[in-house]
This record gives C-alpha cells, structure tokens and sequence, in this order.
C-alpha cells in the first residue's frame, strides 16, 4: 500500500554557505521532505516500529545540516536523500522514493527564495558497506570536506574507545540500547536521538546492550581517515 510521509517547513539554523560571513554566522534554512514507502503493515498493526517516525526523521536532518557545516545546499540536500535511502536495519520498510527541498531564506535580496531539490529512488542509492568486529559501517556519502556514516553495532557489542588527532566527529544514536564509553571506560546511558561533538583528542566509545543492532549516525570532518581512528586498547596493549 503506497503511503507518503511528508514533512514540511522544518527550520534549521546551520551554517552553510561560501561566503565569508556565510562561515561564521548561522543562518536559517527550511527543509521539505517526502517519501515513499509502503505503509500497508503499519496500518493494520498500529506499530510505529513498521513505519517510518517523522520525529527521529527530522532530528537526523537537523543533525546533518549542523554537523555538516556545508559549502552548498546541493551537497547537504545529497546527503539527507542518501540517508532517506539507506535500508534500514529494523522491521521499518524501505523508502522506494525521496525527495528533498532545501531553502535558504537569506540567499537573495527582498523576498526572493532560493532552494534546491534533489530526489531519487532505491534504485539509485548504491552504499559500500564495511565489516567490523562489533558490526559494520555503511558509507552514506563522502565529500572533499566531511563524510557521512551509519555505524551499526551487534547485539552486545563494544566499539572500542578511541580517539581523533585529525577529525572532528559528531555522532546521533538512532536506536535504544546503546551506552557510551567514557575515556576512563565508565559506561553511561544513550537515548534515542541523544547527539554528541567529540573535540579532538576526546575519547569515547560505544557499547549496544540491546539484543538488536542498534545504530549511530556519524558526521567526521574531514571524511574518515582510518589511520587517525586511534583505540585505547591498542595503546594499552603496547605499553
């Protein structure tokens, strides 16, 4: 049963832009977004797990266009289809089409709007996926300045704690179960939609105590560099 989500007007103050005031001071953009799914099960069992929860939709957006900090709407508009497109991990149904509208209020004098749109289907999204010990990383989209991933741990494993010499790395927790890991191994509870910026340096880990993949949103500028992926433990062990 073909159903459509839309969200409409959603507000996000990022920065993003070229120009040199563009770099520094956050401006306000609006995000527009449709998909395409079928919504057939959903329906009958009245279980959110089944469909697709526009709340969680729009605080994965917000953290891409924060995080991001991007240079042109086009990159930013990329990066949330791709993720839109991403099969899921769960028993939510996959999104046959997306569409997504990014306006900048600011970018033209008087009340002149300027946006971008970009859309695709499933059958355009194509992702390399990389095996872990704790699971595995699927590669949203990669561009000269930041790289976008989703990290899916298994049930009860441990990314081990690590840090970043190069990176900056913002994360979002997209499911229940997961713990972080503080630099002195101390564990604390994560909640669905819980966002952190580790600065350089930083370190920190992940633990899925659930009996599911449970997932994380990863945002690195500039894209992930596996040498600077640098974990206690191996540090540990050499000493």
């Amino acid at each position: 049963m073909n159903t459509t989500i839309s969200i409409s007007n959603l507000q996000i103050s990022c920065i993003i832009g070229v120009l040199d005031h563009e770099r520094i001071t956050k401006q306000l953009v609006s995000v527009d977004i449709e998909i395409l799914f079928d919504g057939g099960k959903a329906a009958k069992s009245e279980s959110i797990e089944l469909t697709h929860d526009y709340s969680s939709i729009a605080k994965q957006v917000e953290f891409i266009l924060t995080s991001g900090e991007f240079m042109l709407i086009e990159s930013a508009a990329e990066l949330v289809l791709n993720l839109l497109l991403l099969p899921p991990t769960d028993s939510r149904p996959k999104i046959s089409l997306a569409k997504v509208t990014i306006t900048k209020a600011d970018a033209l004098e008087g009340t002149a709007l300027a946006s971008v749109t970009m859309q695709g289907s499933e059958e355009d999204a194509v992702y390399k996926r990389e095996e872990k010990l704790w699971g595995y990383v699927d590669i949203i989209g990669e561009t000269e300045r930041l790289g976008l991933y989703r990290l899916t741990l298994s049930p009860l494993a441990i990314l081990p704690r690590h840090y970043h010499e190069k990176m900056l790395e913002s994360e979002l927790v997209m499911s229940p179960g997961m713990f972080g890991l503080s630099g002195e191994g101390k564990e604390f509870p994560l909640s669905h939609g819980d966002s952190r910026k580790w600065k350089k340096g930083e370190v920190h880990g992940y633990t899925n105590k659930s009996s599911k993949d449970a997932s994380i949103l990863c945002m690195d500028r500039p894209s992930f560099i596996p040498s600077d992926e640098i974990e206690i433990s191996s540090l540990e062990g050499s000493q």
